[in-house]
């Protein structure tokens, strides 16, 4: 069974290249068909062909994007983009997506393969480790991964993340409507659920979410507003005016809800006591998101 694994280029760099190394070094590992896509603005590929000469790296040449790349909601799109082109190009039985942050333990590989033959489920991922070394950097990864952070059971989820997730290819293919122009896991995950198929997160499958330069709070927070204005503009999609003013006026209640997710997916006194740590951060991130939904619910005015 051959496993296609699509590398989304975020961080690029030193990065990139310690998540190409885990997977170069994967333990009783199924056959590989690495992918990672690039575009005019990822410098420095030629070394990494060079490195890794045993992976793909399908130039895209110049991606156009709805807003500029030098914007946070840009860069997303572009992201989906890269993702994208490596779903289209992958062969294997199974389909992986990481970003380069995600640095897979040594046995991801083997579990992704073990997994599929196990459980019926055409999506399954997995557990995200808390590899940042600062303050800020622990309260945005709980921001974004809490409710993955180990020790938790496995079994089958309302969410998984895109950022550690290996699809079988039957699945992808019944889906291809959805993704054929831009991946989005959301819709993705519901047109699965739609088909009676169901997804499994699974403590077997971990990697260790890292990040290169660029925890600073103002970055955290332009990000923050510019991904919740695309999850409530995805969201709203085809919503009423009415639906899209609801939403709207509940926007103020976002920071304090996720918050409180963050919280009740504390599994010890010490994981607890940090997340205490971190809730000023978290408040303004989570703050930032809020914002962000209530431009998205009310269209595109903002």
């Amino acid at each position: 069974m051959q496993l296609s694994v699509v590398v989304c280029i975020v961080d690029g760099g030193a990065q990139l290249d310690r998540c190409l190394t885990a997977l170069s070094t994967q333990r009783d590992a199924p056959p590989l068909d690495v992918i990672v896509p690039w575009d005019d603005g990822v410098p420095g590929v030629d070394a990494f062909k060079a490195s890794y000469p045993q992976f793909r790296f399908p130039a895209l040449g110049a991606v156009r994007t709805a807003q500029s790349p030098d914007s946070h909601g840009g860069l997303h799109e572009l992201y989906d983009r890269r993702r994208t082109a490596g779903l289209h190009l992958a062969v294997g039985d199974l389909v992986g997506l990481l970003e380069d942050r995600s640095v897979p333990d040594s046995g991801w590989a083997a579990a992704a393969v073990a997994l599929h033959a196990a459980h019926a489920n055409g999506a399954i991922g997995g557990a995200l480790a808390d590899d940042r070394t600062t303050h800020l950097g622990h309260a945005d990864f709980q921001c974004d991964f809490s409710r993955y952070q180990l020790p938790f059971e496995s079994g089958p989820r309302p969410l998984i993340s895109y950022v550690n997730v290996v699809y079988k290819r039957s699945a992808l293919e019944q889906t291809r409507h959805v993704w054929r122009e831009t991946f989005h896991d959301l819709k993705v995950h519901h047109a699965l659920e739609a088909l009676g198929d169901s997804l499994w997160l699974a403590a077997e499958l971990v990697v260790r979410q890292q990040r290169g330069d660029g925890e600073r709070l103002a970055v955290l927070l332009a990000e923050r507003f510019a991904w919740g204005k695309r999850f409530a503009k995805h969201r709203m999609d085809g919503a009423s005016p009415a639906r899209r003013l609801r939403h709207a006026l509940q926007s103020p209640l976002v920071p304090l809800v996720l918050w409180w997710r963050v919280l009740r997916n504390q599994r010890s006194a010490g994981a607890l006591m940090r997340a205490g740590v971190g809730t000023p951060a978290m408040l303004l991130i989570f703050g930032a998101w809020g914002l962000g939904e209530l431009a998205g619910a009310l269209g595109d005015s903002w």
